[in-house]
């Protein structure tokens, strides 16, 4: 008769997971960053250099945002007119460039 031994990785397997899972939040972060600070408008320059990013691995979130009091308003005004930038930089941010993040996924979870 065989004998077998098993052993589990689940641990390692676990922390290369979370390992991925938060580059892959990161990266999508510095994205999505790019992508509405690209498509800001801006007089000052007040609000795109104040976008930034967060990511929370235990989560699973990225969230791509600004603590400028107007940020709101310009984002939603559709009617303003801007020499440079649009309305909605931030949503468009993140559903005009849905192939870019899930480049990112593959390359990442691919990683492992």
């Amino acid at each position: 008769m065989a004998n077998f031994t098993f052993t589990s990785h689940k641990a390692e397997i676990e922390s290369k997971l979370n390992e991925a899972i938060g580059r892959l939040l990161n990266e999508w972060g510095i994205v999505a960053q790019d992508f509405a600070t690209a498509n800001c408008p801006y007089d000052t320059g007040r609000l795109r250099a104040s976008i930034t990013y967060e990511t929370d691995v235990s989560e699973g979130a990225t969230v791509v945002g600004t603590n400028v009091e107007y940020a709101p308003i310009v984002e939603a005004n559709d009617n303003a007119t801007h020499k440079v930038g649009k309305a909605h930089f931030m949503r468009d941010a993140i559903t005009e460039n849905t192939g870019s993040y899930q480049n990112i996924a593959e390359k990442h979870l691919k990683s492992l």
